[in-house]
């Protein structure tokens, strides 16, 4: 079951940058010729309005085809058909895309050189961006459903976990938690800091009985495994209401995460040329699904992490200079753009010859 949910998370998070091209091409008035989902051979196919709608046998990509109705390349869907074999196998055309790009020249009114670059230049970049603001929201639901503010709410026990060390020591719920090692409780993040830089260590807690409002110690000793356990238990073994994050915290939260993972992703992909990382050794699509199915296992954090991870890595790999992926079709247009003709196409054709 888990390998059917990774397929479908895969299929979910193609057709996010997909989408993100599509819709911004709606929006400039770009026309789509076709809308799809995968590669090779369209397993279903169905024209609507004036787009081919597919899904193809390989749902590990995907691709929008629009066409530049200028009057210039008006064989430029014919040009596609002599490219090699493996592209024509991977980007099959199909007949009624032939047939829509050669309607759209009578149907919408010609863009100029520049116009058209610069809307395409916007949709081209419109699938990464898609995916990022993907990923974001993912981190601001996860934020504001288990995510953990500085504001401390309460520090009086919610629960007692009932063979935990808290337990032991005679803990009970409605018991006020003054202070970890005659210092007061500063907050929930101020406590899991000290848990993690303490480790194994006793730590004395200054408790206010809630059955004679009397004040006792104890020390309680846990482990490094436990204390890498959700953040809404606190380890060793009790409960207190956990402060919810400001709408500042959350987007702090939402920019750092997205930060620092693209800071990673673009650490890993730039040692694959120097060698440091074998480009043979990267990870396939059969062992991507696998990857995606075993943090399915874990739990839904690992998931949604996995999720988060995903999105983002196939932004930033979608932004490098390198045929097929957006960065190269952003700097071919850019080309265009200045030049005032379409050299992109011209380049295009040379390489196809």
């Amino acid at each position: 079951m888990t390998y059917l949910a990774s397929i479908v998370a895969l299929f979910f998070i193609i057709l996010v940058h997909e989408a993100g091209h599509f819709l911004v091409a709606k929006l400039l008035g770009v026309p789509v010729v076709s809308f799809s989902i995968g590669f090779g051979k369209a397993l279903w196919k169905r024209q609507i309005g004036d787009t081919l709608y597919a899904l193809r046998i390989f749902p590990f990509g995907g691709s929008i085809r629009q066409v530049a109705i200028d009057g210039i390349e008006t064989d430029f869907y014919e040009l596609k058909r002599k490219r090699s074999k493996i592209l024509s196998l991977l980007f099959p055309l199909e007949d009624e895309e032939v047939s829509l790009a050669n309607r759209f020249s009578s149907m919408y009114p010609p863009f100029s050189h520049r116009s058209f670059a610069a809307r395409t230049m916007l949709l081209v970049l419109a699938g990464p961006v898609a995916n990022i603001l993907f990923a974001a929201a993912v981190i601001a639901g996860y934020g504001v459903t288990m995510g953990v503010g500085d504001k401390l709410v309460s520090t009086q026990v919610t629960k007692v976990l009932g063979d935990g060390p808290a337990a032991k020591a005679g803990l009970m719920v409605g018991d006020k938690i003054e202070a970890i090692n005659q210092t007061p409780f500063a907050s929930h993040r101020w406590y899991l800091a000290l848990l993690k830089k303490e480790v194994a260590t006793p730590l004395r807690y200054t408790v206010t009985s809630r059955e004679n409002n009397t004040e006792r110690t104890f020390d309680l000793v846990f482990g490094a495994e436990k204390r890498r356990k959700s953040s809404a238990y606190i380890e060793p073994g009790f409960r207190y209401p956990l402060p919810a994050l400001t709408a500042r915290e959350l987007a702090a939260l939402t920019w750092r995460t997205i930060w620092e993972a693209t800071k990673e992703i673009f650490a890993q992909v730039s040692l694959a040329p120097s060698g440091i990382i074998d480009p043979d050794g990267m990870t396939g699509p059969v062992a991507l699904v696998t990857y995606i199915s075993d943090s399915a296992k874990k739990g839904y954090r690992d998931f949604l992490i996995t999720i988060i991870g995903l999105n983002l890595l196939l932004a930033v790999l979608n932004l490098f200079p390198i045929p097929p992926l957006d960065g190269w079709a952003f700097i071919t247009l850019a080309g265009d753009f200045v030049c005032g003709r379409t050299i992109g196409e011209d380049f295009q054709r040379t390489l196809s010859r």
